[in-house]
């Protein structure tokens, strides 16, 4: 059983690491991870995702961070609700970011 946890967590690699160029690439990704996170209870493919959503957003040249815009600080702020739920240490991290911890 382990061999097939394993073999998941690989393939989950590969598919965050190449992207998704498809929304049915997307949809199979998803459902993978899901299968592995209640098997294992491992949730850290959804803490990369939501921590790579919230580097974009600080790092992209369009955001002016921190002065976001309404629009992009909310999704900013959902995206560290989300956060909260799976990691707490990182939550706290991405509310620093905007002087609001």
């Amino acid at each position: 059983m382990t061999d097939q946890f394993e073999n998941m967590k690989h393939q989950l690699d590969n598919l965050l690491s190449e992207g998704f160029s498809t929304s049915d690439q997307y949809e199979a990704y998803r459902d993978l991870k899901a299968q592995y996170e209640t098997a294992t209870g491992d949730v850290s493919f959804s803490i990369r995702e939501v921590t790579g959503q919230l580097e974009v957003i600080m790092t992209n040249r369009e955001t002016f961070f921190p002065d976001l815009d309404e629009g992009t600080r909310v999704e900013y702020w959902d995206l560290v609700e989300r956060l909260e739920e799976l990691d707490n240490t990182k939550a706290t991290y991405y509310r620093r970011q905007l002087g609001e911890a």
